[in-house]
């Protein structure tokens, strides 16, 4: 609330305290007696007027990760701050993974993509990024690991589960901190990692 009152927008605090479901009780009767889209509509405006106050101070970078797993209202909402900040000076990441461009739930992401692409052609730039070879996926996993070792074939197992996925290697150095067996890792804890 002091980061919001410092900006001047003290009237967001309890919009953007229900947005982010934290604990905030509202004796505002005013903003008790609003209805749902109302307040709905009015946290937009406001996040919206955090981000343009932010870029008073210096740019923003706003990076969303795993877009292939957005709801369709955060879909929305990512499109609505895109298209009201746009002479702001505002750079938006998404990220994704390949090959979920097929999936169901990857939808509202790649609609989001596709507004964007569309909407901010000028501007819009994609950059896939290549799986890391597989001795640099060696070296980092090697770093991730620091002076714990595992069996070669433990080590080897991972270089291969992860194909050039850093996040998976680092995802799986912190599985084995707490459980060294290799052969302990659940397929559902794999997928949920990959």
């Amino acid at each position: 609330s002091t980061h919001l009152t410092a900006l001047g927008l003290e009237v967001a605090i309890p919009y953007l305290a229900g947005f982010l479901h934290l604990p905030f009780e509202c004796t505002d009767a005013k903003f008790n007696r609003l209805t749902a889209e109302q307040i709905h509509y009015r946290t937009l405006q406001y996040l919206r007027d955090w981000l343009v106050q932010l870029t008073d101070v210096s740019p923003v970078v706003w990076v969303v990760e795993d877009t292939h797993w957005l709801d369709d209202a955060s879909s929305k909402l990512l499109q609505y701050l895109c298209q009201t900040v746009e002479h702001s000076p505002v750079l938006f990441l998404f990220s994704r993974r390949s090959g979920y461009e097929q999936v169901a739930e990857a939808a509202h992401g790649i609609e989001l993509e596709k507004q964007v692409e569309q909407r901010y052609s000028p501007v819009f730039r994609q950059m896939d990024v290549k799986p890391l070879s597989k001795e640099v996926s060696h070296s980092l996993l090697s770093h991730f690991l620091g002076g714990r070792k595992l069996l070669p074939s433990d080590f080897d197992r991972v270089l291969e589960s992860a194909a050039g996925n850093p996040l998976y290697l680092r995802e799986m150095v912190q599985f084995t901190a707490v459980s060294p067996n290799m052969e302990e890792v659940p397929p559902s804890v794999e997928r949920l990692i990959l």
